[in-house]
């Protein structure tokens, strides 16, 4: 189909308003790729979980539909609802398809929406600057002013150069997006959230409060009532920045509701320079958001940095930056990174951060900054200003290195035996299987025998066989020849020609269909293979290693995979044993994991909390415990001696009193009831709802302790009429807490 014959459901989307895409839905709800798109448009603005689109979307490209712009609409789409979803090793597979796609012969259009894709799994995986060059490349193409895809890439990167704190460029975009006027996003790009946005980070907190009052969006979805109670906040309507936060907390409110609500309060505690509170609330929205959500968890981690400087405690705010910014050059932080090294005293570093912060942040903004910076006196301002005007450039990172990776951690038998077998397995040219739970270090494994062998010097290139659909996992290995399907409009090597004499690593071939389970088998057996549409084949020389989570000997017996590519794949085989049958291994690990975060030696793991990490059963192995370790240096904060008291207190041990569960019961009670009262003290009344919101408890289990609290005389019923009723503290005139007894 010619490009100028474009579907009317494509023609809607790239116009790039709402308002055109829901009229084609309407027109034919039924149709599945229509209802696909469209449940994937739900998903970005909220009203929508992502999975149910996400299974919508990828049936859609099992076989691509054969007009090659909805094949590229469809791609792109499912491209950006996996990078939400943070399954990032399904989003590197479709983006790097996409760009594949639209490499050459593609429309300017899609050559630059295939870019703004890229930019958004960059920032993603934390590479602020490669996702602002890859906008900026996207907008270089000259595409037509005031269409859509033009419309997405300056809203996107006026939304990113506003966070990134190049506001310069997003005041350019603003007015070129002004100039063409705003439309009904099809993705959640509200121009009022942007300008609003940008106001708030400038300083500007009238202006920003017009442009919220003035939001023709309606009801806004997360970001923006998050954002509004922000700016109400920054305008001292701190009680209307409550309120709208506590709309967050309705009866079925989900993990990130609760998470977004706890760093809403997090920024409320920051602007009263309540900074204890603010860590408290921003370590509860981190353990709310889990590790699904890193946009909030890197926001919040922001906010305990805020706090940690205000406090002078810089040797957890050194930990929490580098978490945040490793190499030290996010623009947006080159304030926070001024203020750690003054207070580590070293005042040409702190002169060069705040100097590179004068190029791109106007004063009022750096003054809104300023107000969370208490250490900081006048003259200490003053004095970091005149020498950042006469300072020389000097780079702001103080390139502190991390440890370097040993490979694989363990001394227990099953760890020395893996390691021989590494050993002993590299040098040979055999297929090779992989087996072990998620989280085991299937990859890392993979990556040993290929940088121990011959082919070390040769490509190592990882596929994850769960990625996508069959066709488009099949063009990615085998390559293709142009017009092999919709899209391929030019041939194209796949992956096992492009590793050459390298190693291909299949993780989760046990999700391979059986359609590619038979392709495979025969590269395996006459190491050729054939590119999708084409007629020559040609000779492999890659090492091929596969992965699985799963047993394949049952899935053998179940039928659910082939038994001779099972003996095919499995000539040589490694298994990876779970983290919970090597627990004398987990002191090593930790400590590992907590040199990571602390630099050699800086931190200590208490005896309580290694018996305690020991007893847990790591459903998420190697993995879990890294991301645990790390949480746990959040909630430390300036203390680095980690002891069991910072784990959640379903795994806390009882050690000595193990036999009186009764005592390790009523430790855990009275912890929750003292976090009861501290939520009172803060919020004055709360619904048995709103409690079990912010608790993260059982809703009985709150009754009973909101029971218990009442016959103390610390809260008492308010208008206790059935579905209304509320609980608040009870004081006495001096506005003390008031006890029975």
């Amino acid at each position: 189909m010619s490009f100028r014959q474009r579907l009317p459901l494509v023609e809607a989307y790239l116009s790039g308003d709402e308002g055109q895409v829901l009229a084609v839905t309407e027109r034919t709800p039924h149709n599945p790729q229509v209802a696909a798109l469209w449940a994937a448009h739900e998903s970005f603005w909220g009203r929508l979980s992502y999975s149910e689109a996400y299974i919508k979307l990828r049936a859609t490209l099992e076989p691509p539909p054969e007009d090659r712009e909805l094949f590229w609409l469809l791609l792109e789409r499912t491209a950006m609802l996996t990078i939400q979803m943070n399954k990032m090793a399904e989003a590197r597979s479709s983006v790097q398809l996409l760009e594949q796609l639209t490499r050459r012969k593609a429309s300017k259009e899609w050559r630059a929406r295939a870019l703004r894709v890229e930019s958004r799994l960059a920032a993603a995986l934390g590479n602020e600057s490669h996702a602002s060059d890859l906008l900026n490349k996207a907008l270089k193409l000259k595409l037509r002013a005031g269409s859509g895809t033009w419309y997405e890439l300056k809203a996107t990167r006026a939304a990113r150069a506003t966070l990134d704190g190049d506001l310069p460029t997003a005041e350019r975009d603003l007015a070129d997006l002004e100039r063409y006027g705003a439309v009904r996003p099809v993705l959640p790009l509200s121009l009022g959230y942007i300008k609003a946005l940008y106001f708030q980070n400038a300083g500007r907190i009238e202006e920003a409060l017009a442009v919220l009052g003035s939001d023709p969006q309606g009801v806004p979805p997360l970001p923006m009532l998050v954002l509004r109670a922000e700016i109400l906040t920054l305008a001292g309507r701190t009680e209307e920045a409550q309120d709208l936060l506590r709309s967050l907390l309705q009866d079925k409110a989900s993990p990130l509701e609760g998470s977004l609500y706890e760093q809403g309060l997090g920024f409320i505690a920051l602007t009263r320079h309540d900074w204890e509170g603010a860590r408290r609330h921003a370590r509860s929205s981190i353990t709310h958001a889990g590790h699904i959500h890193p946009n909030i968890i890197q926001r919040n981690l922001e906010t305990l940095v805020l706090a940690d400087l205000a406090s002078r405690h810089a040797a957890s705010a050194r930990v929490l930056l580098r978490m945040l910014d490793p190499d030290g050059n996010r623009r947006a932080l080159l304030l926070h990174w001024s203020r750690l090294y003054l207070l580590e005293g070293d005042e040409t570093r702190a002169a060069s951060c705040f100097k590179r912060t004068l190029q791109t942040w106007p004063p009022e903004a750096i003054q809104r900054h300023l107000r969370f910076a208490p250490e900081l006196a006048a003259h200490q301002v003053a004095g970091l200003w005149h020498r950042a005007e006469s300072l020389r450039e000097v780079p702001c990172s103080d390139e502190t290195s991390l440890p370097q990776s040993p490979g694989l951690i363990g001394e227990t038998p099953l760890m020395k035996k893996l390691k021989a077998d590494i050993d002993a397995f590299a040098p040979s040219p055999d297929t090779l299987l992989i087996t072990g739970e998620t989280g085991t270090g299937k990859e890392v494994v993979a990556r040993l025998l290929h940088e121990k062998s011959p082919r070390s010097s040769h490509p190592f290139i990882a596929v994850n066989c769960a990625a996508i659909s069959d066709t488009l996992i099949e063009a990615e290995l085998f390559g293709y020849a142009q017009g092999a399907f919709t899209g391929a409009v030019e041939d194209h090597e796949g992956l096992f020609i492009q590793a050459g004499p390298g190693t291909i690593f299949l993780d989760e071939i046990d999700s391979m269909s059986s359609r590619l389970q038979a392709a495979l088998l025969r590269v395996l057996e006459v190491r050729e293979v054939r590119p999708l549409g084409g007629t020559e084949t040609r000779r492999i020389q890659a090492r091929i290693v596969a992965a699985s989570k799963k047993p394949l000997e049952r899935a053998v017996r179940e039928k659910a995979f082939r038994e001779d590519l099972y003996f095919r794949l499995a000539r040589l085989t490694v298994s990876l044993p779970p983290l919970r049958e090597r627990g004398e291994d987990i002191p090593l690990l930790a400590r590992y994991f907590l040199d990571e975060v602390y630099g050699n030696g800086h931190g200590v793991l208490e005896e309580n909390l290694m018996d305690a990490l020991r007893r847990r059963p790591w459903p998420g192995n190697v993995r879990e415990l890294r991301n645990e370790i790390r949480r746990l240096a959040i909630m430390a904060g300036e203390n680095r001696i980690l002891s069991a008291e910072l784990l959640d207190a379903t795994y806390v041990p009882a050690g000595p009193e193990a036999a009186s569960p009764a005592l390790k019961i009523r430790a855990s009670t009275r912890r929750r009831r003292r976090r009861l009262e501290e939520l009172f003290r803060e919020h004055g009344k709360l619904t048995p709802t709103e409690t079990t919101r912010l608790m993260g408890n059982d809703y009985n289990t709150i009754v009973r302790d909101l029971e218990s609290l009442e016959s103390e005389g610390v809260i008492h019923r308010v208008r206790a009429v059935k579905r209304t009723s509320y609980f608040a503290l009870r004081k006495d005139d001096r506005g003390q807490i008031v006890r029975n007894g």
